[in-house]
């Protein structure tokens, strides 16, 4: 694993791939060239998408999650190829029974959590 393997960055729901992957790039410490090298794709196609020029698609992404050392389900996600119900189920369908077993449980006491304390808040409106 490199240095760089695993940097997490502040970003926004909001922020455009293009933006999240220029964030991404600087808090590694990499210049597009390095980049692309590590994503075996040419220069000019990581400037292009830097830029906004060109958008990114699958292929490019999981050549980017793999220089980043990042799961492919969140770049594909960040340039909206996925969106976070099927990055949802596609991680949920990764994990054996027992697992699958014990994240139901966890979100059906969140669930529950969520209910008790909206009826606790709309009691005291």
């Amino acid at each position: 694993m490199t240095k760089d393997a695993g940097v997490r960055i502040g970003y926004t729901k909001e922020m455009e791939f293009k933006d999240w992957l220029a964030a991404e790039m600087r808090a590694r410490e990499l210049g597009v060239r390095e980049l692309a090298r590590r994503a075996r794709n040419g220069p000019g196609t990581v400037s292009r998408i830097l830029h906004g020029v060109r958008t990114p698609g699958p292929a490019f992404c999981k050549a980017i999650a793999q220089a980043l050392e990042l799961p492919e389900e969140e770049v594909l996600e960040r340039a909206g190829i996925i969106t976070r119900p099927s990055l949802s189920y596609t991680l949920f369908s990764q994990l054996n029974d027992a697992q699958q077993e014990g994240i139901l449980q966890e979100m059906r006491a969140l669930v529950e959590e969520n209910r008790r304390t909206r009826r606790v808040t709309e009691a005291e409106a």
